[in-house]
């Protein structure tokens, strides 16, 4: 399994993954201020989304934006900057451990293609094993709040270090 850019007519599947895997992830995808389809819908606009696919079935979804998420008067948008933020990761639990893996150096190789100069990326505090994976690809981090009020750990690495840690 590889993982590829998605097209538009990934649009539907990509969306049922989601859903599917909706109460695994907290907070779940649907309380994100533009629902599951409209946080697909912005990335497909703002960004880049990359599926991974066994037996023709999605079983693996990211998504960044170039720029950052930014939520105004009921509209979710993204600021067009040098960052790319990853928005969101999606693996079936029986794929997890290697799509994450492989995912790395397709998310920075395309990265630096789209001229991002680094890369922002968050996991809520209590995700200790995630956190612990994030500080090794990060050169620094901070305490956020999300938009659900979550506390969270803001990494971020330029997209030069993101690929020397991953290749």
């Amino acid at each position: 399994m590889t993982w590829t850019l998605a097209n538009n007519s990934d649009r539907e599947n990509i969306i049922a993954l989601m859903e599917d895997l909706d109460d695994t992830i907290n907070p779940p995808f649907s309380s994100f201020p533009n629902g599951i389809a409209g946080s697909v819908d912005l990335t497909y606009q703002f960004g880049r989304i990359f599926i991974s696919e066994s037996d023709d079935q999605i079983v693996g979804v990211s998504g960044y934006l170039k720029g950052m998420p930014k939520f105004k008067d009921g509209i979710l948008t993204a600021e067009p900057e040098s960052i790319a933020y990853v928005y969101y990761t999606v693996i079936r639990p029986a794929y997890r451990g290697k799509l994450m893996y492989d995912l790395l150096p397709v998310v920075g190789n395309q990265v630096i293609l789209d001229g991002m100069d680094s890369i922002k990326f968050k996991a809520h505090k209590h995700e200790k094993i995630l956190n612990r994976f994030y500080r090794q690809l990060s050169e620094k981090s901070e305490e956020k709040i999300n938009s659900q009020d979550v506390p969270c750990l803001q990494y971020t690495a330029s997209a030069q270090t993101w690929a020397k840690r991953i290749n």
